[in-house]
């Protein structure tokens, strides 16, 4: 899951600049340790290129990657935002619900979380407003569906690094943040497909 010392470096970087850790830890405040540990996990996962500047020193910078494009856009409709401190890897998770009311114990019982555990992640956004409680349910306030968008890359890109862990072949159906419905194409047979539930 994107942690937020991700979503940080990935703000840093967003506009198409080239950076070196350096700056990055200048700007973002985490440790060297965090960063580099970071950069190797999106490089992995295919949401940074780097390459060597002066003095062998690594240029990182975003990729046009769906979950950069999807930041990208949250940004372009509410760059006034400062989302690094706003999304951890709860909040996203439970973003991905809310494109339409629901109950902080649907979405506890969804993810195998408690409730406090849902209304903990929430605070960031009721605080900013951006949720519109409806009596005991919560969606997104209108016009916050970027947010949305970029819950559903992150879990939709989160199942694909998994299941193409497995198989390769493999394509993402349909998902929520727990579970995923996929497609496996054999070797044996291209027109033989596979479904499964991960």
């Amino acid at each position: 899951m994107l942690t937020n010392a991700g979503i940080s470096l990935i703000d840093a970087l967003h506009r198409g600049r080239e950076a070196t850790i350096n700056e990055i830890v200048d700007e973002t405040g985490f440790s060297t340790s965090q960063i580099y540990r970071t950069a190797d996990e999106l490089h992995t996962a295919g949401l940074i290129d780097e390459s060597r500047g002066h003095h062998n020193q690594r240029l990182l910078r975003v990729t046009g990657h769906p979950v950069i494009e999807a930041y990208r856009n949250l940004l372009s409709k509410l760059g006034h935002v400062e989302w690094p401190n706003l999304l951890s890897p709860a909040t996203i998770r439970i973003c991905w619900f809310l494109d339409n009311p629901r109950r902080a114990r649907t979405i506890a019982d969804r993810l195998g979380i408690t409730r406090q555990a849902v209304h903990n992640a929430l605070d960031p956004l009721k605080n900013r407003a951006m949720l519109s409680p409806s009596g005991p349910e919560y969606a997104l306030v209108p016009g916050l569906q970027p947010l949305h968008d970029f819950a559903e890359a992150v879990i939709l890109h989160e199942h694909r690094t998994r299941v193409r862990r497995l198989a390769p072949s493999a394509t993402v159906e349909w998902s929520d943040p727990e579970r995923a419905l996929v497609h496996v194409h054999t070797h044996s047979s291209l027109a033989k497909t596979h479904t499964s539930v991960v």
